[in-house]
């Protein structure tokens, strides 16, 4: 067990987005999030109010989250794509294959194709999750920037949706926002499973 554990971790490292990639997205985000935070604190828009009798006071969130995925759906599409490692890892998982479905009067194949064709599909494997954690970051940067800055002009918070009073410090409001801001960039589905166990605790106070 514990002789696997260096293999792994080496596997997992492979396969992780580079942490240029990484910091760059962060300070994207943070970028974002000073700019929005000067955008509401001078604008000062203060809180959406929602009629909760026509309307679920969460639809808003939902609006914005569904506007910024269909925003970056183009951008997503072209970015970074993964399809030739999709590609390169079919063809090695076919290769692979077909060295256990020899036909019948034909040399078998060697330990060392063997092990060699598993090599490739493992490599395969790592280039395509790699790719896809590569992908992932960035996008998370941007969805995350665009609902900073969306929050912040519009003064979508979510501690002040669910509050009975709403927060009336300025940097209680702010931390709402940008904290908000977040939650919406992470899309629609985190945003509706937050919005569920929220709305089930309003219930239950």
């Amino acid at each position: 067990m514990n002789a696997q554990a260096p293999q792994d971790n080496g596997k997992t490292e492979q396969s992780a987005p580079s942490r240029k990639n990484v910091t760059r997205s962060y300070l994207a985000v943070v970028a974002a999030a000073v700019v929005a935070w000067l955008i509401y604190t001078r604008t000062d828009p203060g809180s959406i109010i929602v009629n909760a009798d026509t309307i679920s006071v969460f639809a808003p969130f939902y609006i914005a989250a569904q506007a910024i995925e269909r925003l970056l759906e183009p951008f997503a599409s072209r970015w970074n794509n993964t399809t030739e490692e999709k590609v390169e890892l079919k063809r090695a998982q076919a290769a692979r294959k077909l060295l256990d479905s020899t036909p019948e009067g034909e040399k078998t194949p060697s330990r060392d194709q063997i092990s060699a064709a598993d090599d490739k599909v493992e490599a395969a494997e790592l280039a395509l999750a790699k790719a896809k954690a590569s992908r992932a970051i960035p996008l998370w940067a941007a969805a995350s920037s665009i609902s900073l800055l969306a929050c912040s002009m519009l003064g979508l918070g979510l501690i002040a949706a669910v509050s009975k009073e709403p927060p009336q410090g300025e940097f209680v409001r702010t931390v709402d926002v940008l904290l908000t801001g977040l939650a919406v960039g992470a899309g629609t589905k985190p945003l509706h499973d937050l919005i569920s166990r929220l709305e089930k605790a309003k219930e239950e106070s």
